[in-house]
């Protein structure tokens, strides 16, 4: 199975959160033996692809999510949002409904977002997986804290924020709240990604903030500065949640963060919760998030939230596309339709069955005439076998000579004439009432 990951065009010039969750993803899930490319404007053909997984939903991204369906592919999208009945009107909101509508899956980092995104943009439930962000291994060594400080010459006791500046962050906020403890510095790392939001956070902060730039994700200095922190806060006006939260509880500090998003499904009682609209609620949950235990939080971030451990469920949905049952799987096609001559599926391009050895016929056609290479165990079986527009008898036959359990049957489409059906399904075979062993799936 070929995958592909893609953003937005400029998702990387100013790398956040939802940048470092593509690069874990890609990391991790390759780990497990899945084939991933990253999207590559110059080189990627994205016909080759089985499946392509687009991180945000930023505005515009459909034109793309609906080129790669036009070739069969199926799409994966991890929106990233929080978006309430009463702030949808604050998005593009018929953009991003179009852009789940027209998914095969929706990734999204809790149970709650799931449910929300599937009632504010009328997406059918089924098709949201909730797949957890997770934690470096890293970020649970030992580090010694004063690298940081000894680096920045920071003396005194500080209140740590590691995001880009921009409104959604809610910085300015937090240094109005900040004030109330004059002895504490606030020290913010990060990039700018609004310059007007950040001359007047720099403004109020005065003397009081200390602005860094954005750190190598998971250096030595960042995870230092974690340790390092009296407390971490992240008050923004809503979280999916923030690795960096998490990030910065796996290396033993006390957390702050918004209630508007679903932290409280990663940390329960374990973090300390603000209103991100009040400077009172963020200074009481300052004072109140000091003496708050960061062992207990640790603990929790280590059991539950391990990159190796909260793809799994991912990795499943990206595999799990059975049509034939029995012991008989399938990659590269469309779920099974039920017409009147009886169970069928569209197939992409290339497309792939796995069953044992034996005897499998079926009826298959092309929306328009096209030649089918047929391919057992990567070694050319068939090669440019005509296939019409009307439904027609095949049958492939294979004995296991070697014992060996298992074959695979790949599928490779070209057509012969072009014909624009406007329905992305209709781009490779159709293979009709499919019988194996005379048994009927």
């Amino acid at each position: 199975m070929k995958i592909l990951f893609n953003t937005y065009p400029v998702a990387f010039q100013i790398q956040g959160g939802g940048e470092v969750q593509l690069l874990k993803y890609h990391k991790y899930i390759s780990e497990y033996g899945l084939d991933i490319d990253l999207f590559d404007q110059w080189k990627t053909q994205i016909n080759k692809y089985d499946l392509l997984h687009f991180f945000s939903c930023m505005a515009g991204s459909e034109h793309f999510l609906c080129f790669a369906k036009s070739l069969g592919v199926s799409i994966f999208i991890s929106p990233n949002l929080w978006i309430k009945e009463e702030t949808k009107n604050n998005y593009p909101y018929e953009s991003i409904q179009s852009q789940l509508n027209m998914a095969d899956g929706v990734v999204c980092n809790s149970e709650a977002e799931c449910k929300l995104l599937s009632r504010v943009f009328k997406v059918s439930i089924e098709k949201f997986i909730c797949v957890y962000n997770g934690v470096e291994d890293i970020f649970f060594e030992s580090i010694d804290p004063n690298l940081f400080r000894d680096r920045y010459q920071i003396k005194s006791p500080f209140v740590l924020n590691v995001a880009n500046i921009e409104p959604r962050k809610n910085q300015l906020n937090l240094v109005r709240a900040i004030k109330k403890f004059p002895n504490h510095k606030l020290v913010i790392m990060g990039g700018i990604r609004d310059h007007e939001y950040a001359n007047k956070v720099i403004s109020e902060g005065g003397s009081q903030l200390i602005l860094l730039e954005r750190q190598e994700h998971g250096s030595e200095i960042q995870r230092s500065a974690y340790a390092a922190c009296d407390l971490f806060a992240l008050p923004s006006l809503l979280e999916t949640p923030g690795l960096a939260a998490l990030e910065a509880g796996a290396c033993g500090a006390p957390v702050l963060v918004t209630q508007e998003g679903c932290a409280l499904e990663y940390f329960g009682r374990f973090a300390t919760y603000v209103n991100p609209g009040s400077i009172e609620s963020i200074e009481n949950a300052i004072s109140h998030a000091f003496s708050q235990s960061s062992s207990e939080l640790r603990a929790l971030i280590k059991g539950r939230f391990r990159w190796r451990d909260v793809l799994k469920p991912l990795i499943k949905s990206y595999e799990n596309n059975p049509f034939f049952g029995d012991g008989i799987y399938s990659k590269g096609f469309f779920p099974l339709e039920i017409s009147d001559k009886g169970p069928f599926v569209w197939g992409k391009y290339r497309s792939h069955l796995q069953m044992p050895y034996g005897t499998l016929s079926f009826q298959w056609r092309a929306p328009q005439k096209s030649k089918v290479s047929v391919y057992i165990n990567h070694i050319l079986f068939r090669s440019d076998i005509e296939v019409g527009t009307t439904w027609e008898d095949y049958v492939i036959s294979t004995v296991d000579s070697k014992n060996s359990g298992l074959q695979l049957i790949e599928f490779e489409v070209t057509p012969i004439e072009v014909v624009n059906h406007g329905d992305a399904r209709e781009l490779g075979i159709g293979i009709l009432n499919p019988i194996y062993e005379n048994r009927k799936y």
